[in-house]
């Protein structure tokens, strides 16, 4: 075979290739890069159900207008932390406008206070629905402190809130290099902050990948 046949077979697959590439995203989404998602080692645990809810009913407001497998995600993290590690959590926040976005960049900056974001409005995953913060309650009260180990499981509280999270499909700010966030979980469904600012929007039926033993969790 010649060699200006071969070089033009190989620009035809290569041609070929890319279109394939081009419609495979047009018709689908490219698939989502999967997180580590750790394995929680329980098996099963008695469930208070009484006591999710009142959790769950006490984080009610903050679980309005987000993606309804991101709602879905922070209702069964209370549950799952509550009942299975004895650890109660509260969602601080969930959805957050873009001048709600801005005014928080300032804090620390032009406005009094500590830094708690890098992301001015449009830039965060909570201008979406796509994003929550939770807090962990000590005796009722809120309680930062990363190293507190109140089940006495040799594990930080936080540390198998942020398994519980992972498991559920969330990614955990607590694992970023960058800018660190502890209390943050998002669930972004492979879309880019420039095409969430660019008007588009992952589907209202999209399901979080989910481990089977955390499933399992709350189907006991």
């Amino acid at each position: 075979m010649k060699r200006g046949t071969i070089f033009g077979w190989i620009v035809f697959l290569l041609t070929m290739f890319a279109i394939g590439l081009f419609l495979a995203a047009s018709m689908n989404r490219m698939p989502t890069i999967l997180m580590d998602q750790p394995e929680l080692g329980i098996d099963s645990c008695p469930r208070d159900v009484a006591g999710e809810n009142r959790l769950i009913n006490a984080s009610e407001a903050n679980l309005k207008r987000l993606h309804p497998a991101v709602e879905a995600g922070a209702k069964d993290l209370i549950r799952v932390a509550h009942s299975c590690y004895n650890i109660d959590i509260k969602i601080t926040q969930g959805y957050r406008s873009i001048q709600q976005q801005n005014t928080l960049f300032e804090q620390g900056r032009s406005e009094a206070g500590e830094v708690v974001t890098n992301a001015r409005g449009g830039e965060s995953m909570h201008n979406y629905g796509l994003a929550i913060d939770f807090v962990q309650l000590v005796n009722g009260q809120i309680s930062y402190d990363l190293e507190y180990d109140g089940n006495r499981s040799g594990k930080s509280d936080w540390r198998e809130v942020a398994d519980i999270g992972k498991a559920l499909g969330f990614e955990w700010g607590g694992d970023w290099k960058r800018f660190v966030d502890y209390p943050h979980f998002e669930m972004t469904f492979g879309y880019s902050l420039d095409e969430l600012k660019a008007g588009e929007r992952p589907s209202r039926s999209e399901k979080a990948k989910r481990t089977e033993e955390v499933e399992d969790l709350l189907n006991t």
